[in-house]
């Protein structure tokens, strides 16, 4: 009986493992004090660095920019409190020196009763192309191509939020509306 049942944990953990390894998003596991202890194919692709060069060390000293950290730390600290799914957007540093934006998805796996021993599973997606293409659809809705003067899509967004401003704050306003 006890055979058949680590057999089948044996089973289950090399699914799991296949399943962490092969995924189409960069998986990155820690503990306590953001020490790597896996890090999927993805990953590697995604950062440069393989499992060899990181597992064991502290991802907030070659991945986190200086200018991330603090709010990366914030963000882990209500994160690891909370024990629920939290996504965090920073940015991060590739191994050429290159920096991408980034949002991780992060889930807080309890190995013990202890409650410092813990991992936390982020599987991470670069959305630097993603934002870079928000802004430029921004640009198109609310800019004219040709003069890059403010359209009337901008105009009427501007306009809703200064109704509502004075709405909220009971307030007058002007406008003078000239169409050519």
């Amino acid at each position: 009986y006890i055979y058949r049942i680590n057999q089948k944990l044996i089973k289950s953990e090399q699914r799991h493992k296949i399943i962490f390894q092969n995924s189409a998003t960069a998986g990155i596991v820690w503990k306590k004090g953001y020490i790597i202890t896996d890090l999927n194919n993805q990953a590697t692709r995604l950062f440069g660095w393989n499992a060899d060069e990181v597992i064991g060390k502290n991802f907030m000293d070659f991945l986190i920019p200086e200018n991330e950290k603090i709010n990366f730390s914030k963000y882990a600290d209500v994160f690891l409190k909370n024990n629920d799914l939290h996504i965090f957007t920073n940015q991060n540093i590739m191994k050429n020196g290159n920096l991408i934006t980034c949002e991780w998805l992060n889930t807080r796996l309890p190995n013990s009763e202890f409650e410092d021993d813990f991992e936390v599973v982020s599987l991470v997606m670069d959305i630097t192309q993603r934002l870079e293409n928000e802004k430029v659809l921004n640009q198109q809705a609310h800019y004219d191509f040709l003069t890059n003067l403010p359209n009337r899509n901008y105009f009427e967004t501007i306009l809703e939020k200064i109704y509502s401003f004075s709405n909220r704050n009971n307030v007058s306003f002007g406008l003078a509306f000239i169409d050519l």
